[in-house]
């Protein structure tokens, strides 16, 4: 099978994508368009069959036209069932195979379906089920394989914004905006220990790395840490001036890395609540933090519309910004530590970064309605 004439976006020195040169089939569909435009007006005084095809034409000129706006999922939508209806057009298949070939595209196996909107999704350790959270105030177990719920819907009063596995995958944290985190139990969904209670919303909640241990973060300036078995806080309070937005503990364990909206994100000594070094700043918000695997580096991600790499020991920013359209919402290392994922959330896009030069890695990400 021949491959689809395409040009992969150059990435400069400054590690911008350059635009996409258009393929051969767009190309030489624009002459189809054009000509779909001339016969618009004819073909509607020609009788219902002639109107047709002209609405089939149009069809495949908003197909171009999305696909050249990178828009590719809602473009095979238009161009899907003119191929259907015309199978000979040698152009119009071209161009449904070259955009086929340009991407991987995900096969759903199962709906999974909650009564409101899904703010998060994880894979158990084994991939063998899935946690999903939801503005619906639950958070539900599924089987990965058939999409089939398992054990009970795990309920708090509040939104659920968090919903993740331990790491030997046992049991699930929840983080919602009643004030509580919880642990569950994930074959039953059954709680497995008392609320852990902040005086507000809790933004996030994360595991320790072997799970014996609970770090979250709340709207009420503070994060904690707490037993994951019994659920009672552990040593001190992580405090800021403003939201805290996220924590979590570092590779190893010793270290928790926070985020707020106080403009600093801050290391501190798991075991004794200590300030470690000198904090990150950044004029606005910070929105997130993330430990790279080795615990080296910190991703952040800002209100200010950009992600910064920095120094985990010396708080040093490493390089320049990675300026964004829209506000940071999360920051992702791969587990080589090589590459960072961003999402700008209500910018509706996720790119790929070099996590050594802050390069850009190809094309955006665009998604039709926010990341979560």
């Amino acid at each position: 099978m021949a491959e689809p004439i395409e040009v992969s976006p150059l990435v400069t020195s400054r590690g911008r994508a350059r635009p996409r040169r258009a393929t051969f089939p767009t190309v030489f569909i624009r002459a189809l368009v054009a000509t779909a435009v001339i016969w618009v007006a004819p073909a509607a005084r020609s009788g219902p069959r002639a109107a047709e095809q002209a609405a089939a034409r149009l069809d495949l000129s908003e197909a171009c036209r999305l696909d050249e706006a990178q828009r590719a999922p809602e473009a095979l939508a238009h161009l899907a069932p003119y191929v259907r209806a015309h199978p000979g057009d040698v152009a119009a298949r071209s161009l449904l195979l070259n955009i086929l070939l340009r991407r991987n595209w995900p096969l759903p196996i199962a709906e999974m379906r909650h009564g409101g909107a899904v703010t998060w999704a994880q894979f158990s350790p084994d991939g063998n089920m899935v946690v999903t959270a939801s503005d619906d105030s639950t958070a539900r177990l599924w089987d990965a394989h058939t999409g089939e719920s398992r054990g009970r819907p795990m309920r708090h009063e509040g939104k659920v914004t968090r919903a993740l596995f331990s790491p030997d995958g046992g049991r699930v944290l929840t983080a919602s905006d009643d004030g509580t985190a919880r642990l569950w139990d994930a074959r039953t969904g059954e709680p497995a220990g008392p609320p852990m209670r902040h005086a507000r919303r809790v933004m996030s909640a994360r595991f320790s790395p072997h799970g014996e241990r609970v770090v979250t973060a709340s709207a009420d300036s503070t994060a904690r840490i707490w037993d994951a078995r019994s659920g009672d806080p552990l040593g001190p309070t992580f405090r800021h001036r403003a939201r805290v937005n996220s924590a979590l503990f570092s590779p190893d364990g010793g270290r928790v890395l926070t985020a707020s909206s106080d403009g600093t994100a801050r290391l501190w000594d798991a075991r004794t609540g200590d300030s470690l070094g000198t904090p990150l700043t950044e004029t606005t918000e910070f929105l997130v933090a993330e430990f790279s695997p080795d615990g080296g580096r910190v991703a952040t991600g800002a209100l200010a519309t950009r992600a910064q790499l920095w120094d985990a020991g010396t708080g040093k920013a490493i390089g320049e910004p990675l300026e964004h359209e829209d506000q940071v919402h999360s920051v992702q290392f791969s587990p080589d530590g090589e590459r960072l994922l961003t999402a700008a959330s209500w910018g509706r896009y996720a790119q790929l970064w070099n996590a050594r030069s802050g390069a850009m890695l190809g094309e955006r990400m665009a998604h039709d309605s926010r990341i979560h």
